[in-house]
């Protein structure tokens, strides 16, 4: 009897892991983090993190789904609140590795990610962009008479598919990306998370104008501690697309191709 109790809970274990890790088997994820930012992409064995930092540490959500997959770490540019959460994902996660082109420029061992292997990039996403063109730009803006470089110029976006996330690019990095970028895969965006929480340094209305396909604009911020997303952003995106706030609504599930 008793070896009978223990088959069927070992088979209610086993189930409960499936359902929990194994569906949905792709999906994106905006977890609610407060002011910060945390995006995971799920598909298949994978987990892509885009940032892991923000006010509320959501790992214990996140290990619901991620800690029997292996976990690509995504770096924007090193503000706390968007890498601070780093210890608790190589505490929580065994297999763990850093993704992107960001990490060869960022101070690893300060970061607490030197130890961290890097990715076999042949498994990156499909259609994924990083805009590379970061000593340009700082040339640019340096010889606009500015006394100290904004850091956020050095800020990875990243454009997969349908989404196109922006890290803490002000406007002149969302504007190299234009440049960059084929028309048809600026067409294809249609969820875009507001450039540094909705500040209105971000989020031009030459961006938004290009993403012809967007109808969703979502934002991990805290309006009514920060005021953000800004009110001069809440007018710009009015026109192109609703407004979602993980503020609102927690963490955000989106099914990939919805």
């Amino acid at each position: 009897m008793k070896i009978e109790k223990y088959f069927y809970f070992f088979i209610l274990i086993l189930f409960t892991r499936v359902i929990v890790t194994e569906y949905p088997a792709m999906q994106w994820i905006v977890w609610n983090v407060g002011q910060g930012q945390w995006v995971t992409f799920i598909n298949g064995h994978r987990c892509w993190h885009f940032d892991f930092g923000g006010e509320k540490n959501p790992i214990h959500e996140v290990s619901k789904y991620c800690l029997w997959r292996e976990n690509r770490l995504i770096l924007s540019h090193p503000d706390r609140d968007h890498y601070i959460f780093l210890n608790s994902i190589k505490e929580r996660f065994k297999q763990v590795c850093l993704e992107g082109p960001s990490w060869k420029t960022l101070p690893l061992q300060k970061l607490g990610a030197s130890k961290i292997k890097k990715c076999d990039t042949h498994n990156f996403m499909e259609n994924a962009f990083f805009q590379t063109n970061q000593k340009q730009i700082l040339y640019q803006t340096r010889h606009r008479n500015r006394p100290k470089v904004d850091k956020n110029l050095k800020s990875q976006i990243f454009h997969s598919k349908h989404w196109l996330i922006t890290g803490d690019a002000p406007q002149v990095v969302e504007k190299d990306w234009i440049t960059q970028t084929p028309e048809e895969e600026e067409q294809s965006v249609t969820r875009l998370l507001l450039g540094h929480h909705g500040s209105k340094t971000s989020t031009s209305l030459e961006l938004l104008q290009k993403l012809t396909q967007l109808n969703q604009c979502i934002v991990s911020s805290r309006e009514k501690k920060y005021g953000h997303p800004h009110k001069d952003v809440r007018i710009r995106v009015k026109s192109f697309c609703s407004l979602i706030r993980t503020e609102d609504w927690n963490h955000l599930h989106y099914l990939e191709g919805l």
